[in-house]
Formats: C-alpha cells, structure tokens, sequence
C-alpha cells in the first residue's frame, strides 16, 4: 500500500485535480450564457430607453464575479442596478452646471489669445481633475461591492485629493514635457 492518502470521491471532482490547481485566479465560466444575458440587456436597454442598463451591468458583473474564483474560492459581486444609477445621477448633476458654465466662457466671444488660452486650461484642470476624482470614487464603489471569502476589497482614500494628486502629476509631466 502506498503511504500516500487515497483521494476520496467527495474530495476531488471525476476529473481529477480541481480545474483551479495550478492557477490562482480562475474563470469557469461560458460565453453562451454571458451572451444570452447581453442580448437580454441590450432588448431591455432599448425598451426601457436606456435606464436598465445600469442593471444589465449589475447582472453581468454578478455573473463573471460568480464564475471567477481566487485561490479556489469564488468572487461575489453584491452591486445593484440602483446604485449605480445614483451614481450616475450625481455625476449627471455636476457635469451638467459645468458643462453650462463652460458653454457660458464660450459665448463671453474672448478674442485675446492669451485669455482664451486661460479659459481652455481651466476647462482642461477641470475635467482632468473630475475624470480622476469619477475614477478613483467608480473604483471603491467596485471594490466595495466585490466580496472573497466573506471579505469586502477596499480602496481608501478621498477621490478628491486623488484627482488633486492626479492633476499635480499630469501638470508636472506638461511642464517637463
């Protein structure tokens, strides 16, 4: 008898080793239903003009987070389609007024190259400074919703001093060309 311990069926699937030996990060899962699930959202999308989107996204996550699994163990996405409509929402509600504003520095019909290029840098830092600030706010509401073993991710830190730290960077990178 060998002095290694026998594998028991309920220890190991038919095949053998588990499809994740070897790999840390896994996906087992099928394009088939993942497409099924996009034609769905897309049908609804177009129905609903557009608002279940936000759902369709959720599905989509829950799906591959639920098909991916780390060191064995399967992800969990705990999102929902409201959520991120809220957040859209709000995004909506300051880019719209500064999209305005901008509209307004526009009409002011400035015809001095040197204020016009002051404008333009404004509305460049300031966009430059909400992408980064959306960026790092989209990546702890998506960490925040992703669960491992019972553990939430996090990502810590205030969007807005990143998007200040961001626009520094991309202002010392234009000055050093």
């Amino acid at each position: 008898m060998p002095d290694q311990p026998v594998a028991t069926s309920w220890m190991m699937p038919p095949g053998g080793l588990p499809p994740t030996a070897g790999r840390p990060f896994y996906w087992g899962g099928h394009t088939d239903p993942l497409f099924r699930i996009h034609l769905v959202n897309i049908l609804l999308a177009i129905l609903t003009l557009g608002i279940y989107r936000f759902w369709g996204v959720a599905r989509v996550r829950r799906y591959v987070w639920s098909h991916s699994a780390f060191l064995g163990d399967r992800l969990e996405y705990t999102g929902t389609g409201g959520e991120l409509l809220r957040g859209f929402l709000i995004v909506l509600a300051i880019i719209v007024p500064l999209v305005m504003a901008g509209m307004g520095l526009d009409l002011l019909g400035l015809t001095d190259n040197w204020a016009l290029a002051g404008v333009t840098a404004v509305k460049v830092s300031v966009f430059l400074y909400l992408l980064a600030t959306g960026r790092h706010a989209a990546r702890r509401y998506f960490a925040s919703r992703s669960v491992w073993r019972g553990l939430r991710f996090v990502v810590t830190g205030s969007p807005w001093r990143c998007g200040a730290v961001q626009l520094g960077w991309w202002a010392a990178t234009l000055a050093t060309l």
